[in-house]
């Protein structure tokens, strides 16, 4: 059992955690390539920041992939969407002055809503696909 252990930027490669699991812990930049480690074990440790959760579901993502866990890179596709989603909608609703600054002019929300847009997009013809496909 972890419990609130800092692994920012570690490298988990070819690692096994089965019957491990992870209890407040921070995966911030983390990576993981060819590791056993399921949902139910990483849950209750992904980040706050949606962008950064995104980035970490990202990679787990890939990490399901490259060892054939099709359940799970489909949940961490949810999730991934949802984290994306999260991050829009707080940029675009701009009460934080890192997305006021980040998103200034005009061209930069016209992306942001365009991104938007294609999240919801995406999220639609995901769950209607949910495949292991390249997403």
């Amino acid at each position: 059992m972890f419990d609130r252990c800092k692994f920012v930027g570690t490298r988990f490669v070819a690692s096994i955690f089965a019957g491990c699991s992870f209890d407040g812990c921070d995966f911030s930049y983390a990576f993981f390539d060819l590791t056993i480690i399921s949902m139910e074990q990483i849950g209750y440790s992904l980040p706050e920041r949606p962008n950064v959760r995104r980035d970490l579901l990202k990679i787990l993502r890939a990490n399901a992939a490259s060892i054939g866990d099709c359940e799970a890179q489909n949940k961490f596709i949810s999730l991934e969407l949802k984290a994306r989603r999260e991050y829009l909608s707080l940029a675009i609703a701009q009460r934080d002055s890192y997305y006021r600054k980040k998103y200034d002019t005009f061209t930069k929300k016209l992306k942001l809503y365009w991104a938007f847009i294609t999240n919801f997009l995406e999220q639609f013809i995901w769950a209607k696909a949910k495949s292991c496909g390249n997403f």
